[in-house]
């Protein structure tokens, strides 16, 4: 119930700035969350694959180079 909600004031009103928050806070535990992805990260998530080094949170809109990315839309419509 807590996901859905939190997904339900993504798409709401506003929605673009908690987008952001939320970005923000994965930020703070980025390698913790790489890690739990297992391992062979550092060879998926390079530089040369179109996205920042693994150790390095970047993101952006519609930026192909970033960790996180965000659609132009849902900067444009101010949630997403």
């Amino acid at each position: 119930m807590r996901c859905q909600l939190q997904h339900k004031s993504l798409s709401e009103d506003g929605g673009y700035e908690r987008i952001k928050k939320a970005i923000e806070k994965l930020g703070l535990s980025y390698k913790e969350q790489i890690a739990a992805y297992g391992g062979g990260n550092e060879h998926r998530l390079t530089g040369p694959h179109e996205t920042v080094v693994v150790n390095t949170v970047l993101w952006g809109i519609a930026n192909r180079g970033a960790s996180i990315r965000t659609a132009r839309d849902t900067m444009k419509a101010g949630k997403g």
